[in-house]
């Protein structure tokens, strides 16, 4: 997602870590680093929340999640859920997170914007 000042902040280092993952993942095993720095990798080239492509960051958060249990994928997840299927859908998540592992940080309720 472009924020005012990161192409002079970052200097084009988010293109360069795209274009590492985009040539890593095709070799061998995908762990979750991999993922991680994919999921990290998709936002960088939309202009902002909405041109994101959140059922990609969906998919990948699936994926990580089949790695191990991780309350912090599961709460991301929860957000790319909301952004896919809607504010509810992520809540419901987030509900079932709070009902295994205690409420997570005020921020998880922060409203998000519309898909």
């Amino acid at each position: 997602m472009r924020r005012p000042g990161a192409d002079q902040c970052f200097n084009g280092l988010g293109a360069e870590g795209v274009d590492l993952i985009s040539r890593s993942l095709p070799r061998g095993r995908v762990g979750p680093y991999q993922l991680q720095a994919a999921v990290a990798a998709v936002p960088d080239g939309a202009e902002d929340t909405d041109a994101t492509d959140w059922p990609q960051i969906l998919a990948l958060y699936e994926i990580l999640e089949q790695f191990g249990p991780n309350p912090m994928v599961s709460l991301n997840r929860a957000l790319a859920v909301a952004m896919v299927r809607g504010p509810a859908a992520g809540l419901d998540l987030v509900r079932a997170l709070e009902a295994d592992h205690g409420p997570p940080s005020p921020a998880a309720r922060h409203p998000c914007p519309p898909p």
